[in-house]
């Protein structure tokens, strides 16, 4: 329950923190809080490891992890459409 997901794409590097099972903290791509999450979300492929224990500093996120999960997917399938659109090109 507590821990830091890492996520890995390539040189790509997604960190996201866990407090008793709640988000606490994530960094992806620059991004940071809830839109870091978001663009975790949107990758396709990666690889990942959970550093049991390991403790972020501060607090960026104030969702849950169903209500970040919730938005993300909505994002997602907003997006998706468009992205196929311009992909005809």
């Amino acid at each position: 329950k507590n821990g830091c997901l890492i996520v890995m794409n390539n040189s790509r590097r997604g960190e996201v923190y866990f407090h008793d099972g709640m988000v606490t903290y994530a960094d992806v791509d620059r991004k940071k809080g809830e839109d870091a999450v978001y663009r975790l979300l949107s990758w396709k492929i990666g690889q990942f490891k959970f550093d049991v224990g390991a403790a972020a500093k501060t607090r960026n996120v104030q969702k849950s992890a169903e209500g970040l999960l919730m938005e993300g997917m909505r994002r997602l399938d907003e997006f998706l459409p468009v992205a196929w659109l311009f992909s005809l090109n």
